[in-house]
């Protein structure tokens, strides 16, 4: 848990008197309290195993099935759990993944950056929703993510995201398909300090049978400056994608 104070000393839960803490009886573990902001917490306080009732094992299993693809109600089955407590425990999970995504991506050198969109599904086939995602083509990272409809507010969020965790000293190369809003949204984003390139493909029978490359904002000096990428450069594919996130209306 994150106290409000940066200099913090920490006690067990008991009587407030620093010569002699002490340790409820009851308590099935221990449980702490700052002698400064005065809150309390426990080991397992802002992780998805706080007020769980169940064992950490029973819960990692839950998740671990969810990731391999396998349904809610198998998992009931084969648990021997109610329906809404594995619901609970998987967004659970999603939140914690989020949060700890939310912390620990940051400060990425841009060098290429490719924007994606990918269409999937949910209740059963029966609702179309789209996935919006930022890839540092360099290192694969994804450095943001935004469920929801294909619009231009979620394409700003998702670029803004992007931009926000990374950091750039020579023209960053932004490659995207020809989405109508990412050529706005880049320039009020970037301004011009990147080169935008986007690659439109033809398909028939399932098949791309023409690649045209169109450079939107920059110009070929840029391109040149833009670190270890050329003009000819294509996007890297986005591969499998296993998405569990609320979705993100606009």
């Amino acid at each position: 848990m994150t106290c409000d104070l940066r200099s913090q000393r920490f006690g067990r839960q008991g009587p407030r008197d620093d010569t002699q803490p002490s340790e409820p009886p009851s308590l099935p573990q221990p449980v702490y309290w700052c002698k400064i902001c005065g809150k309390t917490f426990c080991s397992t306080t802002e992780t998805p195993y706080h007020s769980l009732h169940y064992s950490r094992n029973t819960f990692d299993d839950v998740v671990l099935m969810s990731v391999e693809g396998v349904s809610k109600a198998s998992i009931t089955r084969v648990k021997k759990l109610s329906w809404n407590t594995v619901a609970r425990w998987l967004t659970r999970a999603a939140q914690s993944a989020e949060r700890f995504n939310d912390r620990m991506v940051q400060s990425y050198e841009l060098r290429k950056l490719q924007g994606e969109e990918v269409r999937t599904f949910t209740d059963n086939k029966g609702r179309l929703i789209w996935v919006l995602f930022a890839l540092e083509v360099w290192s694969r990272q994804w450095l943001s993510c935004v469920v929801g409809r294909r619009s231009y507010r979620n394409t700003r969020c998702m670029i803004r995201e992007a931009a926000r965790r990374g950091w750039y000293e020579h023209w960053p190369l932004v490659t995207t398909d020809g989405f109508q809003y990412y050529a706005p949204v880049i320039c009020r984003v970037f301004g011009g300090t990147c080169a935008h390139g986007q690659v439109l493909k033809q398909w028939a029978d399932n098949r791309v049978i023409r690649v045209d490359r169109n450079l939107i904002i920059g110009s070929e000096g840029q391109l040149d400056e833009a670190p270890m990428f050329g003009v000819h450069d294509q996007p890297a594919p986005a591969g499998r994608i296993l998405v569990h996130h609320r979705p993100h209306q606009a």
